[in-house]
């Protein structure tokens, strides 16, 4: 009978050299998945501090346009008794650019009286604002049945923002785009559309019995010179008694993209400029959707 003590202490030591080798492999990939959960928690954690430096300045941004139109209100009574908002003014560059510590802040001023107000169906102008919304709807193609919708919708609510005609009406985010440009919602139930601000597309919905004619001489007079009073305008057809138009704005966005490293913030404030220059902030938005004409601008 041969003895078996050796191939015993033989496999003893295969076996003990195999556990070791088992050891030695877990340890391998178990430190290999805590460098790669390290790497990744650092990963996140510097993009958390990145989207927190964007969005603390986009706020710079949004802090820079209030200090812009409070600034443009003081000159602006300062020089004349009236007072206009127009493109001539300081807030209304198309947009302004800082580069920052391994970052960059873009941001524009728009007038929003120079939309139609879809609230001032309930105003004194209402009939007036229905006729601009039946022309914004023509310029468009737009279903007259999305428009009934609306404004029977406008008799007894209010609008907040814009963005909830996609759900009132199901109209696509294209449709959405478009409108956008052209209405807005504001606090109030006034039309007053700012005839120094006021798109082509606009200012034909508010002056529908006005010639095209007449609509290119008002943008080519007031690009040499801001309009004091609505009497100065070449209307034919226009009441002085009339409420739909205006030359100044207290209703302003501010719109703000921030970057920080790989990191993007983009935020929309809405403010109010009341009779002495003092602004309050309506309400803010954040998301790339809401600062569309910064983009156009800043990307063409």
């Amino acid at each position: 009978m041969r003895p078996t003590k050796p191939v015993m202490l033989a496999s003893q030591k295969g076996l003990a050299l195999l556990s070791v080798m088992l050891v030695v492999t877990i340890a391998i990939v178990l430190s290999a998945q805590l460098m790669r959960q390290t790497s990744a928690a650092l990963n996140d954690a510097q993009q958390t501090a990145q989207l927190r430096q964007a969005f603390w300045y986009s706020r710079a941004g949004e802090t820079f346009g209030r200090q812009i139109l409070h600034e443009d209100f003081v000159q602006g009574t300062q020089a004349r008794q009236a007072t206009t908002d127009s493109f001539h003014d300081t807030w209304a560059e198309s947009f302004r650019g800082f580069e920052l510590e391994d970052g960059k802040l873009v941001i524009k001023v728009i007038d929003l009286r120079s939309r139609i107000n879809l609230n001032a169906i309930q105003g004194q102008a209402s009939t007036a604002a229905e006729s601009a919304l039946r022309e914004v709807w023509l310029q468009h193609g737009l279903p007259t049945a999305q428009l009934d919708i609306l404004l029977a919708y406008l008799q007894d609510h209010t609008f907040q923002d814009i963005s909830e005609l996609a759900g009132l009406l199901n109209i696509n985010q294209q449709q959405l785009v478009a409108l956008q440009s052209l209405l807005v919602a504001l606090p109030d139930s006034q039309l007053a559309v700012n005839l120094n601000t006021a798109g082509e597309a606009v200012l034909q919905a508010v002056l529908p019995k006005e010639s095209d004619s007449v609509v290119r001489k008002i943008i080519e007079t007031r690009a040499s010179e801001a309009f004091i009073s609505v009497d100065q305008a070449p209307l034919s057809n226009y009441s002085s008694t009339s409420t739909t138009l205006d030359v100044k704005s207290e209703y302003f966005e501010v719109q703000a993209h921030a970057q920080f490293g790989n990191a993007h913030h983009y935020l929309r404030t809405r403010l109010h400029r009341n009779v002495d220059g003092e602004l309050r902030i309506l309400d803010r938005a954040e998301g790339k959707q809401f600062v569309r004409e910064l983009l156009e601008h800043t990307q063409s």
